[in-house]
């Protein structure tokens, strides 16, 4: 991985990563498909060329799968709602 540099990037505007560690911010952006086209192609670009962030990334990916398949199996087994962010989130969608 690149070393980490102290430039500010910024969600709220165009502005490029310039190490991985910066790359790896915009992880959950890009898999929401919630960065410009610009910085999309940008992190494309970077990815084809680090394989520490694909791994990173690979990894990212997979955990979000077993949380959901996770929280799913024990949603079907009514097991759900003995998890403090279900509870939390059912209060939420109350208020």
């Amino acid at each position: 991985m690149t070393p980490a540099r102290h430039i500010a990037v910024s969600d709220r505007d165009d502005t490029l990563p310039t190490t991985c560690r910066e790359e790896i911010a915009f992880l959950d952006r890009y898999l929401a498909s919630d960065l410009s086209a610009r910085q999309r192609a940008h992190f494309e670009s970077h990815l084809a060329v680090c394989r520490d962030c694909v791994a990173f990334l690979q990894t990212y990916k997979s955990t979000i799968e077993l949380t959901r398949t996770f929280l799913s199996s024990q949603a079907e087994a009514g097991l759900f709602h003995q998890f403090p962010l279900a509870r939390i989130s059912r209060r939420a969608k109350r208020s």
